[in-house]
């Protein structure tokens, strides 16, 4: 006898037996998926775990965004690890020192000179990318160009200023011409950095961990021949061919995703998207640019120091590990602006603030699953950097420390980036600053790079309890409904 029309699906609604709250017997609950008679608990659980993993809302975005950025992250930044170990131990320690520095340099430089436009491409395509199409195909347009054209304008400035940079801040006017033969970085990292943010705008997490795969197979095979076969200018040129290797894959990876999306570029009405990313760039460039100086400043300060080049050798090694150990919790943190960005300008507060929590619970794990290890097998692990480096280990400890407040708190901070407030964020960096700046000055004279880092823990330390305090805030004040227009978009 055939069944009667429509009894499967009243059962799953709860027209059957009921238990306490009114399901089917074989009802799942809400969210959930039907669990047939005799089918086991671990593959229902399979099955509610996908259901939740594909699903629309915000964790499910979430999780399918982390995941990705998680899967891309942890094989490039092994195979970046090694690279370094490989060039610390053909370089030395000194030498190794002052790529850091390099390195530094134009990561400070790149911040000033890419205007942060790879985090506003991010914001706006996040918010734009349904509602408004025609302004998210402009922002991705204007992104990459903007980027390029300051980039070049900074790479021709460091061209200019390569002998009193390499006075001043690596105290060896002979590395000018290794300033100057690095300068492409500076182009192709801005280039880099706004088809990244394109890319997670538009939530394509999946093509971004790929790019984020190969970009870094070709940097650390081109650091590792450079400099086996160069030195440090070597090493220099093999992170240009790598890092242009990475672009070529990234614009290719951008104009299939546009596409996908349905977004048109182009620069038609260019001039009116200026004003409101301005807005967002000018606070967004300098809350960074508070960053990176300070961090170079204080690198400057260690490298003046009596051997301050092999101090800085150990410190520049040690935060390679660091690195490692902030880059998964980066990973989860950078998959998460673009859901918190879409949430908070079209959901409730309640569902906002959950994905807060969630994250600052993932930060906090993933960093410490990789820096407990490190600062117990630190000796070992400076070891393999080569001779020199060993004494640099109770550095990688303290840092390890750090680094697990600094993931906390980048969970934490991506709030201030999603809701626009990047004034709020400037101002909580030049605390952040300040403290790291004065720390370093009091204590790197007479402790050497063990003093930096502990001056970068106490200051990241500040930072996590003045950004809890203002988020907690913002949580109990009601969130977004408390926003107002001047707030989002400071003039």
């Amino acid at each position: 006898m055939r069944p009667c029309p429509g009894v499967g699906s009243l059962e799953r609604r709860g027209s059957g037996r009921t238990g306490r709250r009114g399901f089917g017997v074989n009802a799942a609950p809400p969210g959930g998926t039907f669990r047939a008679p005799g089918t086991p608990w671990w593959r229902s659980g399979w099955e509610l775990l996908k259901s939740q993993y594909s699903g629309s809302s915000g964790r499910s975005r979430f999780a399918r965004a982390a995941s990705w950025n998680v899967v891309g992250g942890v094989a490039s930044r092994g195979l970046m690890l090694v690279a370094s170990l490989l060039v610390a131990r053909t370089l030395g320690d000194t030498m190794f020192g002052q790529l850091g520095m390099i390195q530094n340099t134009f990561l400070m430089v790149g911040v000033f000179a890419s205007l942060g436009l790879g985090m506003t491409a991010t914001r706006f395509l996040a918010l734009y990318r349904q509602t408004a199409p025609d302004r998210a195909g402009r922002v991705a347009t204007l992104a990459p160009l903007g980027a390029g054209l300051l980039a070049t304008a900074g790479a021709i400035g460091i061209v200019a200023c390569a002998p009193w940079l390499a006075r001043v801040s690596l105290n060896e006017p002979a590395l000018g011409f290794a300033l100057r033969l690095a300068a492409p970085m500076l182009v192709l990292g801005a280039l880099q950095d706004a088809n990244q943010g394109i890319l997670a705008g538009l939530e394509a997490f999946r093509v971004l961990a790929r790019v984020t795969a190969i970009t870094s197979v070709a940097q650390a095979l081109g650091m590792v021949v450079g400099a086996y076969s160069g030195g440090l200018p070597g090493s220099l040129v093999g992170m240009i061919c790598g890092m242009a290797v990475g672009l070529v894959v990234s614009s290719l990876a951008v104009r299939a995703a546009l596409v996908r999306a349905g977004l048109k570029t182009g620069l038609s009405g260019w001039l009116d998207e200026v004003p409101a990313l301005w807005r967002f760039a000018l606070p967004a460039v300098l809350a960074g640019g508070v960053v990176l100086p300070a961090n170079w400043l204080v690198g400057a300060l260690l490298m003046h120091q009596p051997g301050g080049g092999a101090e800085m050798g150990q410190y520049n090694a040690a935060h390679q590990v660091r690195i490692m150990i902030l880059y998964i919790p980066g990973m989860v943190a950078t998959a998460g602006l673009p859901v918190l960005t879409h949430l908070w300008k079209h959901a409730r507060g309640g569902e906002y603030f959950r994905i807060i929590r969630i994250k600052l619970v993932l930060g906090f794990i993933t960093a410490s699953l990789v820096a407990v290890p490190a600062i117990l097998a630190a000796p070992w692990i400076m070891t393999a950097f080569g001779e020199g480096f060993p004494e640099g280990a109770p550095v990688l400890r303290v840092l390890a420390c750090a680094a697990v407040i600094t993931a906390t708190l980048n969970m934490i901070g991506q709030s201030l980036v999603s809701e626009g407030r990047m004034w709020t964020g400037l101002l909580l960096n030049v605390i952040w600053a300040t403290v790291l700046i004065g720390l370093s000055i009091a204590w790197i004279p007479t402790h050497g790079a063990l003093g930096l880092a502990w001056a970068n823990f106490a200051a990241f330390a500040v930072h996590l309890v003045t950004v809890s305090l203002y988020v907690l805030r913002q949580s109990r004040d009601g969130g977004r409904d408390r926003l107002e227009p001047s707030e989002v978009t400071p003039v």
